[in-house]
């Protein structure tokens, strides 16, 4: 996969939490483009805070990041994975989920920290650049398949 992204199972240690949501729409799926911490596409995604469910913090990242409002969804990831990030934090605990939405209009609701929104067929993701901890997220929940790459 040419990263060094670990995904291990939930040990309970970690205290930075976070969540992210693999948005599709007729095939396609929700990406972002970051301009702020690491750089790369992916899918919606923040830290809970403090008292937040895991599932408030979905709805809020998605409303925060992209304008859409949801009410279900189903986790396809809880894990440990070792991305750093701004608060201090060597790994994460994650839980992922994947959510359809019928409506495919968007909004870039935060330009000073995303560059870009759009919607990708599963393709069109091996071309883009990705960022580290969603190219390992995405293949591990079955997307797609890094192996499978013609620059490999």
């Amino acid at each position: 996969m040419g990263s060094d992204i670990v995904i291990s199972p939930v040990s309970g240690r970690l205290k930075c939490k976070s969540v992210g949501a693999i948005v599709k729409c007729d095939g396609k799926i929700l990406m972002l483009d970051r301009r702020k911490g690491v750089f790369g596409w992916a899918c919606p995604a923040g830290h809970v805070e403090d008292g937040e469910s895991t599932w408030k913090c979905i709805q809020r990242e998605l409303m925060e990041e992209t304008g859409i409002k949801i009410y279900a969804g189903s986790c396809v990831l809880e894990a440990d994975i070792n991305n750093a990030c701004k608060k201090g934090a060597f790994a994460h605990q994650w839980e992922v989920h994947e959510i359809s939405v019928t409506d495919p209009t968007v909004k870039l609701m935060e330009p000073d920290k995303h560059k870009g929104i759009g919607w990708f067929i599963p393709e069109e993701l091996l071309a883009l650049s990705l960022e580290p901890v969603w190219g390992a997220i995405l293949e591990r929940v079955g997307v797609f398949n890094y192996t499978n790459r013609d620059d490999m």
